[in-house]
């Protein structure tokens, strides 16, 4: 990267070390990046195959928003926490065209943007996650202060218009 953008090495590692949301290997190779990772990296119960490569998101959420930013449609596996079970969608660059169970919900918290810079995984990551059905996520959301439900369709939907607020610019929408 220092080389491709004419800089010292140093002040890479300087700009990267100071950005939430980038994960480096021993080696300092980036393995993570706002919400995705390289599997081997990042253990995750949120699982996505793209172009027959395994991926880990590091949250539920996140694989709703990643297709489109990626443009590549995704196979997403995900377990719940606890004994809920397991959730299975195709999301794809503007749609999700499959759930598995048809009743999936996602559990969502309203993110706090100082924490969320100090650790991302750890104060929103760790709350949003599929359930099979809304019971199963409402019951995990009253044991966790500040989550709440919303459909496979309402957290899509937020995802898109997150990206939009986001990477409008070079999504070439701005």
């Amino acid at each position: 990267m220092a080389e491709r953008l004419q800089v010292s090495v140093e002040i890479v590692d300087r700009i990267l070390d100071g950005w939430p949301g980038v994960f480096s290997d021993s080696e300092r190779r980036i393995v993570g990046y706002w919400g995705l990772s390289i599997a081997a990296a990042f253990t995750s119960s949120h699982q996505l195959m793209i172009d027959g490569r395994r991926l880990s998101a590091w949250c539920a959420w996140d694989t709703l928003f990643l297709p489109e930013l990626l443009g590549k449609p995704a196979e997403v596996e995900s377990q719940s926490p606890g004994q809920a079970g397991g959730v299975k969608l195709i999301v794809t660059a503007t749609n999700v065209d499959h759930v598995e169970p048809e009743d999936a919900h996602v559990s969502f918290l309203m993110p706090d943007a100082a924490e969320i810079q100090k650790d991302i995984v750890g104060t929103f990551c760790h709350f949003v996650h599929f359930f099979p059905s809304r019971q199963a996520g409402e019951a995990w959301a009253s044991q966790h202060h500040g989550t709440f439900i919303l459909s496979v369709a309402e957290a899509h939907a937020i995802a898109l218009l997150k990206n939009r607020a986001q990477y409008s610019e070079a999504m070439g929408l701005g």
